[in-house]
């Protein structure tokens, strides 16, 4: 009798325990959410479009900035892989929150943070001579979720972006606008310096796209 008992016991701990973990693990899950989109439809060659990634964050947490204080801490980045005659240029990020560090999280006084919702936003260089019709660019989101505790372990997030390359002087209609009207609301730490529209001023045909080397959850 006694040793069914502990049998049962043994099971029951055993079920508490792979609860604990799943909850856990639906709880890192949540954390950060993300979507991207670009800011016109078609886009066409010889012009400047936008990729915007739209990130939220549990209200619970924060996320390190683009330039963390404590060096040992993942900064938030936002990597654009554009593809044939498609080039994509530096990210601009939010900025940035200074919240008191932990004293068992950080040897620095101060954290730099973001909260809530945000906008990081990547200008999308299309060449004079791309190849017209549908690409696919790959945008990929790295961001290090803490509390006031602890960190989670840094997370990667993969997303696809669907564009459609027309002919130099094509009409361009605006997409996702009230993504990009919410991003041009925010103070950004460098100015965004790319319209949707704006003319290419020299010739990209010849520019490598951006290398994407992070693996992590597909969103879409």
């Amino acid at each position: 009798m006694r040793a069914e008992m502990g049998r049962g016991l043994i099971v029951w701990a055993m079920v508490l325990m792979l609860a604990g973990t799943a909850a856990r693990a639906q709880g890192e899950a949540g954390v950060i959410s993300a979507r991207a989109a670009i800011s016109s439809e078609p886009v066409a060659r010889g012009t400047i479009a936008r990729v915007g990634v739209e990130v939220k964050i549990d209200s619970a947490y924060h996320i390190q900035s683009a330039k963390p204080l404590d060096p040992f801490l993942i900064a938030t980045k936002v990597t654009v892989t554009g593809s044939n005659g498609v080039k994509a240029g530096a990210a601009s990020y939010p900025v940035e929150e200074k919240i008191a560090a932990p004293a068992a999280a950080s040897t620095e006084k101060f954290l730099a943070v973001y909260h809530g919702t945000i906008y990081i936003v990547v200008p999308v260089t299309v060449a004079a001579d791309a190849p017209l019709g549908p690409q696919t660019l790959t945008v990929a989101l790295t961001a290090q979720a803490c509390d006031a505790n602890a960190c989670l372990a840094p997370k990667t997030l993969k997303m696809e972006v669907k564009i459609i390359v027309a002919e130099a002087g094509a009409a361009m209609k605006e997409n996702e606008a009230a993504l990009f009207a919410a991003a041009d609301k925010q103070a950004y730490a460098e100015e965004p310096g790319a319209a949707t529209s704006r003319p290419v001023e020299t010739a990209p045909a010849t520019r490598a796209a951006t290398a994407v080397t992070e693996v992590g959850e597909s969103v879409k």
